[in-house]
């Protein structure tokens, strides 16, 4: 099939009048990101272990972790699927990888995590039916059939 140029740089047209048109009054295009149990779960892990490595902090800094860390879990216990997963974002279906970010994200805030009980009990539900249980073993080879030999994604979630 022939590619119809003028159709084509009609189109193009037409698409940057659109684009260009959907800027703000500064000139620039405003947006957000999609609420995200993977990158929630992310934040929480890492503000856990930046927490647990950074010694004794004065209780302004502790409680600031603290409330976050807290506020992460929270979210991630509102937003799980109703089978126990989580999806990449609240309307994304469940998958092994980001559910086992998540559930791992409640074991790395310890004390916090038991606060939300039911999550961590339903995702562990969740893994032991994809994966065969909640084992890393098993975790790790569920995921690695996931991705297959494609390793850009299976390394950082199984690091």
């Amino acid at each position: 099939m022939a590619l119809d140029r003028q159709r084509f740089e009609n189109a193009r047209t037409r698409a940057c009048a659109a684009l260009l048109e959907a800027r703000g009054p500064a000139g620039h295009w405003e947006g957000e990101l999609s609420s995200s149990a993977l990158s929630t779960a992310t934040a929480v892990t890492a503000l856990a272990v930046a927490r647990r490595e950074s010694g004794s902090l004065d209780a302004t800094k502790a409680g600031a972790f603290d409330q976050a860390i807290d506020g992460g879990l929270r979210w991630l216990s509102e937003h799980a699927n109703a089978d126990g997963g989580w999806g990449d974002t609240i309307v994304s279906f469940s998958n092994i990888s980001t559910t086992t970010l998540c559930w791992a994200a409640f074991g790395a805030a310890a004390a916090a995590g038991l606060r939300h009980r039911s999550a961590v009990e339903k995702a562990e539900a969740w893994l032991r039916e994809r994966a065969g249980g909640t084992e890393p073993d098993r975790i790790a080879s569920a995921i690695a059939r996931r991705y297959g030999k494609d390793r850009t994604l299976s390394a950082p979630i199984l690091t």
